[in-house]
């Protein structure tokens, strides 16, 4: 398993952050999902599966299209103040330009961005050299 490292501030508003690399193999998906558990074990339990699913979505994309070389690693980053939990999946390769597709035909993979869309209050996407798709969704 990636290893858990995580910040708390001392401000009365307390907020917290940590960061895991995870290699592309068939188990980072629920690595993932077990680190976000422990990270954000106060966020509303409804919120906390949204946020699951949706780092699932970003973490399987990763992996399927991010052209990862063995030893590259996906980077998660998890931040979660008194409102709000912030996920950023990262690749260290180029953008491929995706972007959140309709949902209007049926099909059987593809949704991962749509999803992300539809469930987050917000996302993006940024990167060149890099591929970083991040969201938030509120904590209670």
């Amino acid at each position: 398993m990636g290893k858990l490292m995580t910040e708390e501030s001392g401000s009365p508003m307390a907020s917290k952050s940590s960061k895991l690399a995870l290699a592309p193999q068939p188990e980072a998906p629920a690595e993932a999902r077990a680190v976000l558990r422990r990270f954000a074990s106060s966020a509303d339990p409804d919120r906390l599966q949204i946020a699951e699913l949706l780092l699932t979505e970003l973490v399987t994309n990763s992996m399927r299209h991010g052209h990862l070389k063995e030893k590259q690693k996906i980077t998660i980053e998890l931040h979660q103040d008194d409102d709000t939990l912030k996920v950023c999946v990262r690749n260290p390769n180029g953008s491929s330009g995706l972007g959140a597709e309709e949902l209007g035909e049926p099909r059987s993979r593809g949704y991962g961005l749509a999803l992300v869309e539809m469930l987050a209050e917000r996302w993006g996407q940024a990167g060149s050299d890099f591929t970083e798709v991040w969201f938030e969704l509120p904590c209670a």
